[in-house]
C-alpha cells in the first residue's frame, strides 16, 4: 500500500479527485467478509487435552498456526495502512474546513462592500452609532461591561464596525468597575482596555468593592487615568457591610475630579478627605454623601481648601438616582 506523507500539505486542487476515487472504490468493490476460521480441531471436543497433538484429515496443527500467523500479519499490515489513509483523510478534512472558513470570510467581506451601509463615511457611521445607542444610564445604575450590551455588542458585528466603535472615545468614558477576588487579572485587563479607548477624555467611574486589598487593586488599575477622572461614585456592593473609604482616599490623587459620591461610609473620614483635597488640588464642585454626615465646620474647611466646592448633599433618593 502506498504511504501518504502527512507532513506535506495536500494539494487542494486534487482533493476532489481523491474523494471521487475513494467513493468509486468503496461503491464498486464489495468489502470482503470475515473468512471462516473453523478447523477440524476447533469443531472437535477433546476429552483429553493431550489429543491436541492428533492430526485430523491430514492437516497438522503446526500448519494451521503458520497459516493463522500469516493471516494476522496481513491484517496488521492492512490495518496499519488503513490508519495512514485515515490520517490522510483527516488532513484533507482539516484543510477543507480551513478553506471553507476563508471562503466564507471572503464572501462576507465582499458582500459588505456592496452594502450601502459599508460605503458610508466613518464620520456618518459614527453619528448613526451615537444616535442609535441608548442614553447612558446614571452612574448609580451603571453595571460592569458586558459583551451583550453597547458599546461592546457593536464591536462584535463586523471588523469595520469594531474599528469605528473602538475609535469613538466618547463611548468609553463611563465605566463601572467591580472588584472581587474571582479572576481579577482578566477583569483588570478588560477594564484597562476599556479605559484606553477613552483616549484621554474625562472619565465617570463607579467603583464597587468591599475587601481590604481592593483599594490596592483599584490603585494599580486606575493610576494611569487619575488625571482624567472627573466624576467618581464609590460604593460597597454588599448591603450588609459598611465601606471604609479611608484606603480609597489615601490611594488616589484626582486633579480633575469635579463630582465625588461616597456611599456606605459608616463614619465620615474628615482628616483623610482633607488630605485628599490638598493632595489632589482638584476643582471639586459637588460632594454627595450617603451613610454618614459632614458637619458645617468640616464643610467650611473643605471650601477653604477648594473654593470651587458648591454643595455637600445628603440625598434622600437612592444612590441609583445620582446622575453622571
Amino acid at each position: 500500500m502506498q504511504s501518504i506523507n502527512l507532513e506535506s500539505k495536500v494539494n487542494l486542487s486534487t482533493i476532489s479527485d481523491i474523494i471521487t476515487a475513494l467513493q468509486t472504490i468503496l461503491c464498486s468493490q464489495a468489502i470482503p467478509g470475515i473468512p471462516d476460521f473453523e478447523t477440524p480441531y476447533s469443531r472437535t471436543k477433546f476429552s483429553n487435552l493431550n489429543h491436541c497433538a492428533i492430526e485430523l484429515e491430514g492437516q497438522s496443527i503446526n500448519a494451521i498456526i503458520a497459516e493463522r500467523q500469516h493471516q494476522l500479519d496481513k491484517v496488521l499490515h492492512d490495518f496499519s495502512g488503513l490508519q495512514i489513509v485515515i490520517r490522510g483523510i483527516i488532513t484533507i478534512r482539516d484543510q477543507l474546513l480551513n478553506q471553507k472558513k476563508k471562503i466564507i470570510e471572503s464572501l462576507n467581506l465582499h458582500r459588505r462592500l456592496v452594502s450601502p451601509l459599508w460605503r458610508l463615511p466613518t464620520e456618518v457611521l459614527s453619528q448613526i452609532f451615537c444616535h442609535f445607542l441608548p442614553q447612558v444610564p446614571k452612574l448609580g445604575k451603571l453595571q460592569p461591561p458586558s459583551k451583550l450590551t453597547v458599546p461592546m455588542s457593536l464591536t462584535r458585528i463586523c471588523r469595520r464596525w469594531r474599528e469605528v466603535v473602538v475609535d469613538m472615545p466618547d463611548l468609553w468614558c463611563v465605566l463601572s468597575v467591580r472588584v472581587d477576588d474571582s479572576n481579577w487579572q482578566q477583569a483588570a485587563f478588560c477594564y484597562d482596555s476599556w479605559l484606553k479607548r477613552a483616549q484621554g477624555r474625562p472619565l465617570s467611574l463607579r467603583l464597587q468593592f468591599h475587601a481590604d486589598d481592593h483599594s490596592t487593586k483599584l490603585q494599580h488599575l486606575l493610576q494611569p487615568y487619575t488625571n482624567q477622572i472627573k466624576s467618581l461614585l464609590s460604593c460597597d456592593y454588599y448591603d450588609d457591610e459598611t465601606l471604609d473609604v479611608c484606603d480609597l482616599l489615601d490611594a488616589f490623587s484626582l486633579p480633575a475630579l469635579r463630582v465625588l459620591t461616597i456611599r456606605g461610609a459608616q463614619e465620615w473620614p474628615h482628616e483623610q478627605f482633607k488630605a485628599f483635597l490638598v493632595r489632589s488640588q482638584c476643582p471639586l464642585e459637588s460632594l454627595i454623601v450617603r451613610g454618614s454626615v459632614v458637619t458645617d465646620e468640616q464643610r467650611a474647611e473643605y471650601v477653604a481648601l477648594v473654593p470651587s466646592l458648591q454643595s455637600v448633599i445628603y440625598p434622600a433618593c437612592s444612590v441609583t438616582e445620582i446622575a453622571i
